[in-house]
């Protein structure tokens, strides 16, 4: 019938629109938790240059 074809247009049209919606949540999320390990990278990497930098200042201080 007319309705059973209207009803199972509308259902494919839901499933496609549910899966883009999941699909856009996870790529965002996925890239969250990329840009958080990406921050993370640059906070260890700041903190072993500064480590790094207040020790040879402390070998620089130290022969003087």
């Amino acid at each position: 019938s007319k309705y059973q074809v209207r009803m199972n247009r509308f259902l494919k049209m839901w499933h496609t629109h549910t899966m883009e919606c999941f699909s856009a949540l996870r790529n965002k999320k996925s890239l969250q938790l990329e840009t958080t390990w990406l921050n993370l990278e640059v906070i260890v990497l700041s903190e072993i240059s500064q480590s790094q930098t207040k020790a040879a200042l402390f070998h620089l201080y130290e022969g003087i």
